[in-house]
């Protein structure tokens, strides 16, 4: 598993293009949590996230309403591929 993290970590990216719009504001939010402590079902900012938690009040910073857990949030749109893992 960890020398699949370290190719990632080590590939060179095709073309980087700068997140716009609700994206970038989304992209904002998450990086302003770094370091917060992961926490099954968290969702506090700042003090403990989960991960649904965090991609729901991500996008909710952006204006866009998703469910609360992973499972909903799936289920909740359009699906394309590399959007978001799960």
């Amino acid at each position: 598993m960890l020398t699949l993290a370290a190719t990632y970590a080590t590939a060179q990216t095709v073309k980087e293009v700068p997140a716009t719009g609700a994206a970038a504001v989304a992209i904002a939010y998450a990086r302003s949590q770094l370091d917060v402590p992961y926490v099954w079902g968290g969702q506090s900012p700042g003090v403990a996230w989960g991960c649904s938690g965090l991609v729901q009040a991500a996008y909710a910073a952006a204006g866009i309403h998703l469910p609360r857990v992973a499972q909903d949030q799936y289920n909740a749109g359009p699906h394309h591929p590399g959007d978001l893992i799960f």
